[in-house]
């Protein structure tokens, strides 16, 4: 396949945020800051309880807002804050000397960044806002205070690491042993997964448009091979496509097509209905 077109997204500089969590400039500040994502996300890997819960919601929280494009975190900068988006996603990218790009993985609500800071090691790679963002930051000592003193939630958050070091190696073999058509696919139901883990009414549904260049850096495409993929995707009825948002029509039989299996985003799995009733009962 071609290579990923340039970008000079290294170039593009931060939202200028004030402390009230509002754009300079835009608008009113966010409302109260929100943790519940962050739950929602440690509720699909473990039990948790409400006295954890309330542990995370007393942590001193600043929420952040970044427009579409604003680099979130920079790369070679050390960070002494660890944060949760809240809504909107974000990626993960490298940009190489010559300028292109290669996403490392897509950020979507629930999803805890800048775990480096609590080793005080810098940052590797940019975070770069996909679409409208909303974060929560805390300080990485009160991060380390709360969390590290309940070894049930030092669980939680370690199989939430696990899960995400288990997101990289699909990627890898996404990228080096999946046809072009193959990637694409795998990574929307890849995307229809982790979209559920969210409460996302609509999972089969992408929540944000993501152009034709997004994805080709994100599969080590070009933006013509992505097209083509995503055409005969929609021609063979698996996918339709509206707007620039893409649906899967059938997540089960896309799952097959690509050989899919969700065993590596380590979820626990749900009651069955009779089990349910059992522990009701």
């Amino acid at each position: 396949p071609a290579a990923p077109a340039r970008h000079a997204s290294a170039n593009v500089e931060i939202v200028n945020i004030r402390e009230d969590g509002a754009l300079s400039g835009f608008g009113k500040p966010r409302e109260a800051p929100r943790v519940q994502a962050l739950i929602d996300r440690l509720r699909q890997l473990g039990e948790i309880t409400d006295e954890q819960i309330h542990q995370l919601e007393r942590l001193k929280r600043r929420p952040r807002s970044y427009t579409r494009g604003a680099v979130v975190r920079r790369c070679d900068e050390s960070s002494r804050s660890v944060f949760c988006i809240v809504d909107g996603w974000a990626l993960r990218c490298r940009i190489l000397s010559d300028g292109q790009r290669q996403i490392l993985s897509l950020l979507l609500p629930g999803d805890m960044c800048d775990m480096q800071a609590l080793v005080g090691a810098e940052n590797d790679h940019h975070i770069i806002a996909l679409t409208e963002l909303e974060i929560e930051e805390c300080d990485a000592a009160a991060f380390e205070g709360v969390v590290g003193a309940d070894r049930a939630l030092i669980q939680l958050f370690l199989l939430s690491k696990v899960q995400e070091e288990s997101l990289l190696r699909e990627q890898v073999v996404r990228l080096g042993r999946r046809k072009a058509r193959e990637r694409v696919l795998h990574l929307l139901v890849e995307l229809y997964h982790r979209q559920r883990l969210t409460g996302r009414a609509h999972p089969e549904r992408m929540a944000y448009a993501i152009n034709r260049e997004t994805f080709a850096d994100i599969l080590g495409l070009s933006p013509v091979h992505v097209s083509r993929s995503l055409a005969a995707l929609a021609r063979a009825g698996v996918i339709s496509v509206n707007k620039g948002c893409v649906e899967l029509r059938d997540p089960e039989r896309a799952a097959e097509l690509c050989s899919f299996d969700a065993a590596y985003l380590h979820v626990t799995p749900e009651p069955e209905p009779a089990l349910q009733k059992a522990a009701q009962a």
